[in-house]
């Protein structure tokens, strides 16, 4: 895991072979940051949205000021 900022935790592509390699280990990692009140952040994990979900991605729901920049960690 790359600790990256102090309240995330950034795994990028190579957590699926750290998962692979020693679940055990990895589980146990997550969890520990996961329990000191840290964020996980898998920049390279993709997910679909279903329908419902998109219609709230119209720029009318969209707030400029509150946009989250995960590199600066606000």
């Amino acid at each position: 895991m790359n600790p990256g900022l102090s309240q995330v935790v950034r795994l990028d592509g190579d957590w699926q072979a750290q998962l692979s390699s020693d679940p055990a280990v990895f589980r146990s990692q997550c969890a520990q940051a996961l329990e000191q009140g840290k964020v996980l952040y898998f920049p390279e994990t993709g997910f679909e949205l279903a329908p419902s979900e998109k219609e709230l991605l119209r720029p009318e729901f969209a707030d400029p000021a509150q946009e989250y920049q995960p590199l600066s960690g606000q």
